[in-house]
């Protein structure tokens, strides 16, 4: 027996459990415990969700894992397979030993479990070790095994079964399993366990057939036989039940076994004797390392499920995406789960389609062959249409025997291959992977994409645990881990072919291996294992065999782009085709699963590559280099003409080139938002490549609009280039424009100390020109006015104003004007910047440039607020908005819109004001930026709880909670979840205000240091007042039963067993009394577990009264003592005086009417010296004299 193998397992539905048992780890994914533990005894259906833990906390930390039944026969007895989601792996783990008792003699045994007398630590159960003498010729039940407690626990004072939560525990006897524990005999005084033997299943076919695939070979049971007892000592880490614990030592020399050539016994048939299963199994092994694609596992196992009720419009599901993404892994992976469900009485099968292979792929007829030659069928007629037409007989005949098939078609690349082998409406179902759509199959479509990192460094891990459970370089997600795993961009190929390096190399570390990596260039050849060529690039060789020419091509010069995402308009123009047949190629990719639609916000018409995807596709360009280059020369005129076009746009010039322009001021913004980051990366493209001309252009026409995209750093390297390759050439208005822009990249960059140096420097070099000097101190003022060097900021956006005018350059003297305008609103002149503002905004409007006017209008309205003339500035800033959201530029938008909702904050608008920041927040959103989302809503929030409108708060407040979870904000998420509680709480929703209370408590509880779980469990006693009943009694008492299951759940046991004591009083309000007893003995076990007597003595007082209510006298009088007991000792005299009351009325109620008139009388006397009204002492004193009256007359 290994400690490391326990099993805590705990089942039921998503939001509680309802079973608590024990198990033993008896394969890495495997764990063998009591069928009742994970079967719901009233449907007779696997719980929904079971949670494992598995270790034992002396030896490591307990492992976590989703559990599922994978196998139980009750014709075998009550024990159950759990399949865990992922693996346990750890060093020194030793195969299990199988073992049926062959003495008469008693023999020791021994076993660890998790009864739930235990005490929590730290959240987790105490394991307590059982070890006794198990008795081979005591009489049982159904032939189990007999296991007599040395030691035992005494009766547990809510009434509970002394050993519930150790069934499922596996009973070890001279080291070899011999059976799990199923039940007690409480006819023993708790000494007495009762065991299913191991031979009674350990023979079955499919649990065979399980261990075969899964726990390394079919169970060998040995013979065990011994000598008489002989002390023993405890496992390490194992608890004592009542007194000290003894174990059997396990050497050679203290064990008799001999090798059973088989199972005898009624239901044993010898490994290999009996007869073949019906049912082929043809399936390759699952990988013993799959991890991850937990909903995709879910999906395809509820489409699987023969047993579902209702029908489903399909008996074919598609799994496509890129090569090496997974596809064969699930698919394998979710067959064997299938054939040991025993889902599939006729078979499940497995072929390969070899439809990327060197040939074309193997045909439909050749298939149907294999197919029926897989379920037996002899004598098969040669022609094609003949073989088809026996398979569908084949399945016909099947599904009217009721046995099922699982058909898997694995690399399928064309709908030919495999459209007339459907099985069409039968019970029959078929898995095909392909890394096309197949659209004209009628199949349901699964996509799979790439692992997260999280999921990634979990399969790496799995992987280099299988060959040494000790290695422990990928065990968490480090810096190092994380940067490997995107390194591999999630692919499962690429990440299996990182840990086959990593198996290789023992002393290599994860972060030199993602140095090897790091470069692009070499990364395909890095993810080698074997010298070879390497499997990712093979796998996208075969892609490649299966493209058109001109697919190929489009496929190649896509990696000359060197943004993020590239739109058809812009593949239209590197390939010189049209857009609608630049659209049809890029479609044909992407059904190819080579590429992807883009998913950046408003990208919805452009495309994307998996990093290492593109890192093959960059391989082929490079083999025709001239064709590359061309082709990056187009891409880089086609932004260069859309840059020009914006700029002409925006600024309100003419003559468009014919089909680069945009319909409209909005059009062009929206087009500069989409595709800034391609923007900024083709012109470090163009800087790095000599195409110089390129960069300078994108700078002179969008610099000022990428400014306000905040590009930092990035966009003051790009700006630095164009102004070094300008200067000192013989265009110096474009070194004029390129200098400036570099200056207001530091300064959006927070250097404006940097950029007034800059331009500094050049001002004795344009003296001679005003347009040039006017744009020099243009730039010079904006860089000072954010510097805090306000009145340099006026003097020289004063002097460009004036330069700029006598040059003619009216738009730039506006600019400067704005600038002078804030400069002087800082400085404490509100009229003046006011006037300033005034000037720019009406000469802007009769230009016609509406996003410079907006700019004016924004500043205008803040100025006019500091004045407090409100209602203009209102109207300023609400036509700053309008203006910014009919230009498109909702960045900006933003900008105006904050400004407004902070001055309608200012005097107390509250409900305009979170409009305001409700609008910012959608428009967040819409831009992806989700941090910006949660920010706006909290501020609408704020608003919201100002006005009292908590119904407008409730969705808010609930979009909140979204964003947070997005983010992973703990805090902000239980802030939000806890807003949604007191809106629900002031609306009315009493019950799902409770919910959500402890969903926050339980948020809360994981932030360290954090006092808010206190505030919560207020709010939650608020939420249960009496003056807030929730429905009606009953409701309350389920809602109250589910939260504090949640509690429990994350380790607030404490506030559990508080709202289980709630729940058990409205339980018995709504006549639910033996859910209330059940609910009320767990309160109160867990408050005396914590040390919590008060609240114990409680919980044992209700539950008094729901036993006396289901007229179980003596258990209701027993609690209720135990209430008195812990009030005398405290002095609780108003808490003494209910309890004898109670009790009082539960001895009348039974007949012993002179014992309940002590109890009234001892009752009375506490109430007349505490005060108590009138009308309550009257009331006893009436019971007294009624129960004397009755005593005495013999009742």
């Amino acid at each position: 027996m290994q400690p490391q193998r326990l099993a805590d397992i705990r089942a039921g539905d998503a939001t509680s459990s309802h079973s608590y048992g024990s198990g033993y780890l008896i394969a890495p994914q495997l764990v063998l415990t009591a069928r009742h533990t994970v079967v719901d005894p009233g449907t007779g259906r696997a719980y929904d969700r079971i949670d494992v833990r598995v270790g034992h906390t002396r030896h490591a930390p307990l492992v976590r894992r989703d559990g599922e039944v994978c196998w139980t026969d009750p014709a075998k007895g009550d024990v159950a397979l759990v399949w865990l989601s992922t693996g346990v792996h750890w060093s020194g783990a030793e195969p299990v030993r199988w073992g049926r008792i062959r003495d008469d003699r008693p023999l020791p045994y021994d076993a660890l479990g998790y009864p739930l007398l235990a005490e929590y630590i730290d959240g987790e159960r105490h394991v307590e070790q059982l070890r006794g003498d198990l008795a081979p010729l005591s009489t049982a039940p159904e032939g189990l095994l007999v296991l007599d407690q040395a030691a035992a626990p005494r009766p547990r004072p809510d009434g509970a079964r002394a050993w519930s939560g150790v069934s499922g525990a596996a009973v070890f006897c001279r080291g070899a399993l011999v059976g799990v524990v199923v039940r007690d005999d409480a006819e023993f005084e708790n000494r007495r366990l009762h065991a299913w033997p191991s031979y009674a299943f350990a023979g079955g076919t499919e649990f065979v057939s399980f261990l075969n695939d899964h726990g390394g070979g079919p169970p060998q049971l040995e013979s065990i036989s011994g000598p008489a007892l002989e002390e023993r000592k405890p496992v390490d880490g194992a608890a004592p039940v009542g007194g000290a614990l003894l174990v059997w030592p396990t050497s050679a020399a203290d064990t008799t076994t001999e090798l059973s050539a088989g199972v005898d016994g009624p239901d044993a048939t010898a490994r290999g004797a009996g007869p073949a299963p019906v049912a082929p199994s043809r399936l390759p092994p699952a990988a013993a390392t799959f991890t991850g694609r937990d909903e995709e596992v879910r999906d395809l196992l509820g489409f699987l499920d023969v047993h579902r009720p209702g029908t489903i419009p399909t008996t074919t599901s598609l799994l496509v995406g890129m090569a090496g993404v997974g596809k064969t892994a699930l698919a394998l992976h979710v067959a064997h789960a299938a054939r040991h469900r025993g889902w599939f009485g006729g078979g499940v099968i497995f072929l390969e389609a070899h439809g990327y292979g060197p040939n074309g792929g193997t045909e439909a007829a050749v298939l149907a062959g294999r197919l029926l030659d897989a379920l037996g069928v002899a004598g098969l007629a040669s022609g094609r249409e003949d073989l088809t037409a026996l398979w569908h007989d084949r399945l016909a005949g099947l599904d009217r025997a009721g046995a099922p098939v699982l058909v898997v078609l694995d690399d399928v690349s064309t709908a030919d291959q495999v459209a007339s082998l459907l099985p069409g409406d039968s019970r029959h179902r078929m898995v095909i992977t392909s890394r096309h759509d197949l659209a004209d199959l009628d199949a349901r479509h699964l996509r799979l994409g790439v692992l997260d990192s999280r999921q990634s460094v979990s399969l790496v891990d799995a992987c280099l645990r299988v060959a040494r459970p000790e290695d422990e370089r990928f065990r968490t997600e480090s810096p190092d881990t994380v940067r490997l795993a995107e390194l591999c961009g999630g692919l499962p190929l690429a990440l299996r072919t990182i840990a086959s390096l990593l198996r290789s190399e023992l002393r290599l570390s994860p972060g030199e291996l993602a140095e090897e990596l790091a470069d692009t260039r070499m990364r395909l050849d890095g993810l080698s294992s074997d010298g070879m060529s390497a499997p990712v690039r093979a796998a996208f060789d075969l892609s490649l065999r299966h493209l058109t020419s001109d697919q190929a091509r489009v496929f190649r010069l896509m990696s000359v782009n060197p943004g993020p995402h590239v739109s058809t308009a812009a593949m239209a123009a590197v390939i010189e085709r049209s857009p609608t047949v630049a659209r049809r190629i890029l479609r044909s990719l992407a059904g190819a699963h080579l590429i992807e639609r883009g998913t950046a916000a408003g990208a919805s018409d452009t495309w994307t590559m998996h990093d290492l995807v593109r890192i093959y596709a960059l391989e082929q360009a490079e083999k025709r280099s001239a064709e590359s280059a061309a082709a990056l020369d187009r891409l880089l005129v086609f932004y260069v003409l859309r840059a020009q076009a914006v700029w002409r746009s925006v600024s309100g010039a003419r003559g468009a080139s014919p089909g680069e322009g945009f319909s409209s001021t909005k059009e062009a913004m929206t087009w500069l938002y989409t595709e800034r980051s391609n923007i900024l990366a083709a012109g470090m493209r163009a800087c790095s490549v000599r195409r110089e001309y390129a960069a300078v252009n994108l700078v002179r026409f969008l610099g000022e609009y990428l400014v306000h995209q905040e590009w930092g750093e990035e966009l003051v390297d790009l700006t630095r280039r164009t102004m070094n390759v300008t200067k000192g050439g013989s265009d110096k208005e474009v070194a004029l424009q390129t200098l400036c822009a570099h200056a207001h990249a530091l300064v959006s960059a927070g250097r404006p100390e940097d950029a007034v140096t800059v331009l500094r420097s050049e001002l004795g070099a344009v003296r001679d020109d005003p347009a040039s000097e006017g744009s020099v101190r243009l730039a010079l003022g904006s860089a000072l006015r954010h510097a805090g060097r306000l009145k340099e900021a006026a003097s020289q956006s004063r002097a460009a104003a004036r330069l700029l005018d006598e040059a003619g350059d009216l738009e730039r003297k506006g600019f400067a004007l704005i600038n002078l305008g804030n400069a002087l609103r800082l400085l404490d002149l509100p009229r003046q910047a006011i006037d300033t503002h005034h000037e720019t905004a009406a000469a802007f409007r009769r230009a016609g440039d509406r996003y410079r006017e907006a700019f004016s209008l924004n500043n205008l309205g803040n100025a006019l607020a500091d004045i407090g003339d409100h209602e203009a500035s209102y109207a300023a800033l609400r036509r700053a908005v309008e203006l910014f959201r009919e230009c498109g530029a909702a960045h900006l938008e933003i900008s105006a819109s904050v400004n407004l909702a902070a001055r309608l904050r200012e005097e107390g608008r509250h409900t305009e004001s979170a409009g305001i920041w409700d609008s910012v927040a959608k428009l967040c959103h819409g831009l992806g930026n989700t941090e910006r989302e949660l920010a706006a809503l909290s501020e609408a929030g704020r608003d919201l709880q100002k006005t009292g409108d908590f119904a407008r708060l409730l969705g808010i407040s609930e979009r909140g909670v979204v964003c947070a979870g997005a983010l992973d904000e703990r805090a902000h998420e239980a802030g939000m979840v806890n807003n949604v509680a007191i809106c629900l709480d002031r609306t009315k929703q009493h019950g799902g205000a409770v919910m959500h209370h402890v969903r926050a408590a339980v948020l809360y509880s994981g932030i360290p240091d954090s006092d808010e779980p206190n505030a919560v469990a207020h709010q939650i006693a608020c939420a249960l007042s009496a003056e807030k009943p929730i429905t009606d009694p009953g409701s309350a008492g389920d809602v109250l039963v589910k939260a504090a299951a949640l509690l429990d759940d994350a380790g607030l046991r404490e506030w559990g067993a508080w709202l289980k004591n709630q729940a058990g009083i409205r339980l018995k309000d709504a006549e639910r009394l033996e859910e209330s007893v059940v609910v009320l003995r767990h309160a109160a076990a867990t408050f005396g577990s914590v040390g919590d007597l008060a609240r114990q003595g409680r919980a044992l007082n209700n539950l008094g009264v729901s036993l006396r209510a289901l007229s179980r006298y003596e258990e209701s009088a027993q609690a209720i003592r135990q209430d008195l007991a812990i009030c005398r000792d405290s002095g609780d005299r108003p808490g003494l005086a209910t309890s004898l009351l109670n009790l009082a009325e539960t001895l009348s109620v039974s007949g012993d009417k002179r014992s309940a008139v002590a109890h009234w009388q001892e009752a009375l006397e506490i109430l007349a010296d505490t005060g108590a009204d009138s009308d309550t002492v009257d009331e006893v004193r009436r019971r007294i004299a009624e129960d004397r009256t009755a005593s005495a007359a013999g009742w």
